[in-house]
């Protein structure tokens, strides 16, 4: 029988409904923070690891990347909608997107359909998380993407977002 004290360290995990049943399995009745720490720490590295390999496995060009970044700037994104990331590129369809990034848009849904739902999932949680952490990257997209294990192809390089904001991909002259 578990105890019914519980540890404020375990409180975020046993009220999400999706992460309380999964901790509460794995635990002993001790309630331990270095029990609960242990558990979410090698749970969380084998997120980290299948996720850097997901991304690996994702070859888009850099309009496409921006493409998506445009998709995902604007989509409230919860770790179960994710993987509809496909989805919601279809509809930025209706609204031009394949014209104003200069992609074949069908062809990147194909290419996202055609991925697991864990690695579309993965890709657009990291393409989100990139605007939410780039002035970590002294607001340079380009870095924080590949800083998350995005690999950005070729394709045309000075690009503009809706609000104006440029986002250039080329090389930076280091001279």
């Amino acid at each position: 029988m578990m105890k019914s004290k519980t540890v404020r360290a375990l409180d975020p995990f046993l009220q999400d409904s999706t992460l309380k049943p999964f901790f509460v399995a794995r635990l002993t009745d001790t309630y331990s923070t270095s029990e609960a720490s242990e558990v979410a720490r090698n749970h969380l590295s084998l997120h980290a690891h299948h996720a850097a390999r997901a991304l690996r496995g994702v070859k888009m060009g850099r309009n496409e990347v921006l493409a998506l970044l445009d998709v995902v700037r604007r989509w409230f994104i919860t770790p179960e909608s994710a993987q509809y990331l496909a989805v919601e590129v279809e509809d930025a369809l209706e609204d031009g997107l394949s014209e104003k990034w200069d992609i074949d848009g069908k062809a990147l849904v194909g290419k996202l359909s055609d991925m697991h739902p864990y690695d579309r999932a993965v890709l657009a949680l990291t393409l989100k998380d990139a605007w939410d952490v780039k002035a970590a990257h002294d607001n340079d997209l380009e870095r924080t993407v590949v800083a998350l294990g995005v690999t950005v192809g070729p394709s045309k390089a000075a690009e503009y977002l809706n609000d104006g904001e440029k986002i250039d991909f080329e090389p930076k002259d280091n001279a």
